[in-house]
């Protein structure tokens, strides 16, 4: 199914605003142009609206205050309302990702609207030992270091090993 947005006027950051045409085809953005055609397509006529591009949401905490089914489901719709076409969604546990990834990455895929990805919280030896299957396995490549709570890293988050510097050297080297 292809669609065609018409005679809008795109936002496009670093330079400005443009009278064109968007062609979609697989929910995906393929041409951007003036006076496009495409047979049998969907037309949508903007004209005299702007469009702007999705806006990502950069810190969210899905499951906190409510199951992963239900946020993911009613928060990725509520941001799509507004503009979100992407989430980061911040996971911390001292438990390995390995084991809870799969799970929530089949609720994301059922249950959102909007296109999601993982921030994961570096807090245990296990999580450094599996940090580059993280990457592999899961296109996870966004991660959070908890350097500020030196001395409370078992009472607070349960870790096995202490949030500090010597955790940084650490992933650097097993990343390289």
């Amino acid at each position: 199914m292809k669609t065609i947005v018409q005679g809008g006027n795109l936002v496009i950051p670093y330079e400005g605003v443009k009278k064109a045409d968007i062609v979609i085809e697989d929910g995906k953005i393929v041409a951007i142009g003036t006076d496009l055609k495409v047979d049998n397509a969907e037309i949508i006529d903007a004209t005299g609206k702007h469009i702007f591009p999705g806006a990502i949401d950069g810190h969210s905490h899905y499951g906190v205050y409510g199951s992963l089914e239900e946020d993911y489901y009613k928060t990725s719709r509520s941001s799509a309302i507004g503009g979100v076409t992407s989430v980061i969604n911040f996971m911390r546990s001292s438990q390995s990702y390995k084991d809870q990834l799969p799970t929530e990455i089949a609720i994301g895929e059922n249950e959102s609207i909007i296109d999601f990805c993982f921030h994961l919280g570096i807090m245990t030896n296990k999580h450094l030992e599996e940090m580059r299957s993280y990457v592999n396995e899961f296109g996870s490549t966004s991660f959070k270091l908890y350097l500020g709570y030196r001395g409370q890293e078992q009472s607070r988050f349960g870790t096995d090993r202490l949030l500090d510097d010597e955790l940084l050297l650490d992933i650097f080297a097993e990343m390289n």
